[in-house]
């Protein structure tokens, strides 16, 4: 876009459309609130247009959802609930024609919900992205065919990067990278009294490791549930976005214990520095 060669690879006038997830349009005008790696596209804000619903607001997705002059004007439950359930399986949403969706409204988050169900193969074909991501363990660690503390840790960024997303995701433990289910089985022989090798006795390891991590408040936004594909578990855990900033309690490499702020970017979970997260916190939580 910055050197104008971005139009010759498309066809013939085509018009390209940059997506900035995470970046408004007062970071843009700005540059008190711009971070380094966006300021190479300030200038992107003054030689283009850019598209905003007609109050002069930025796009939310519930937004274009409903809105009937510039968005699809499809009807759905507007309630915080209802927002949820539609980001949690918007991979699928995406791939209804309009006369679908006008079909099923007005959209409530049972009919969100419903889109993908208990069919996590569904999930699993859809592949990671930014709203879902695959983790082959939460304790044994496969390659060492041992239990690896570390790989607990792992599933803790996981977490903390989706509470801190403004979208929340989505975390399938039991499949690995690719998409081949592997299940959660193996975590089970990790635990030492029999009583705990079963699917109750995982949810109350997980859920006390990531209550542990980030604090009894974050609860009601962090939801497991089972799931046998193919006779093997899958655990699938659909974490809510968090009404404040998820700081996680995290070891680290060097074994000591440190608070670390996570965000997710692509498909990937990343600690973010003080100077970002600042940034980031008056966008993701303005109040």
């Amino acid at each position: 876009m910055i050197s104008r060669t971005l139009p010759k690879r498309l066809a013939p006038n085509a018009i390209p459309v940059v997506y900035l997830p995470g970046v408004s349009v007062a970071m843009l005008n700005d540059s008190s609130q711009r971070s380094r790696a966006i300021e190479t596209l300030a200038e992107l804000r003054y030689r283009s247009v850019v598209w905003t619903c007609r109050d002069g607001a930025e796009w939310t997705l519930p937004g274009f959802f409903q809105d009937d002059e510039a968005g699809l004007g499809i009807s759905m439950l507007d309630s915080d609930y209802t927002r949820r359930a539609m980001r949690r399986n918007l991979g699928v949403l995406c791939g209804l024609t309009l006369a679908q969706l006008k079909e099923e409204q007005p959209w409530k988050a049972r009919d969100f919900e419903a889109l993908v169900g208990d069919s996590v193969d569904v999930l699993i074909g859809m592949g990671e992205s930014l709203d879902l991501e695959f983790k082959s363990s939460g304790r044994w660690d496969l390659k060492l065919e041992r239990k690896n503390p570390d790989l607990e840790q792992v599933i803790v960024k996981s977490v903390g990067g989706f509470l801190n997303s403004s979208r929340g995701g989505t975390l399938l433990i039991g499949v690995e990278d690719k998409g081949q289910v592997c299940g959660i089985e193996h975590d089970y022989q990790t635990f030492s009294q029999d009583k705990d090798r079963n699917q109750d006795g995982y949810e109350r390891w997980l859920m006390t490791l990531l209550l542990n991590a980030f604090g009894q408040e974050f609860a009601s936004n962090i939801h497991p549930s089972f799931h046998v594909l193919n006779g093997q578990t899958i655990c699938k855990i659909v974490i809510d976005p968090a009404p404040w900033p998820a700081i996680a309690k995290y070891r680290g490499k060097d074994g000591q214990d440190q608070e670390v702020f996570f965000h997710r970017t692509g498909n990937a979970t990343n600690p973010m520095g003080l100077r970002a997260f600042t940034v980031y916190l008056r966008t993701r939580w303005p109040q």
